[in-house]
């Protein structure tokens, strides 16, 4: 899996592609639709899931970035570490996020 600057050899570029493209369109949409919730339920959503919209998206953003980066053979951005410590710091994201949403809730 850890195959160092080959595209030929990294198997996952479809899904990691789906994935990076599905978290940058989530964010954004995630943005346009708390404009149109109430105001109550808007602050919530805005101090808990806030931070996770904007994270996803840089996360995203930057995971895009590393897949042109191992398709056109760059070779320190192409590491397939990199987009593993990418996901790991979406889950650390998502862990946080949800306990700050259970926190605001109660």
């Amino acid at each position: 899996m850890f195959a160092f600057a080959n595209p030929t050899t990294f198997k996952y570029f479809a899904p990691f592609l789906a994935f990076y493209i599905l978290l940058v369109v989530l964010s954004l949409v995630f943005k346009i639709a708390v404009r149109y919730l109430a105001k109550d339920k808007r602050r919530v959503m805005r101090k808990s899931l806030g931070t996770l919209a904007e994270a996803s998206f840089w996360i995203g953003l930057l995971g895009l970035v590393y897949l042109g980066a191992r398709r056109y053979n760059v070779a320190f951005l192409s590491m397939e570490f990199l987009h593993v410590l990418n996901l790991i710091i979406l889950v650390i994201f998502v862990w946080h996020a949800s306990k700050k949403y259970l926190s605001i809730k109660k």
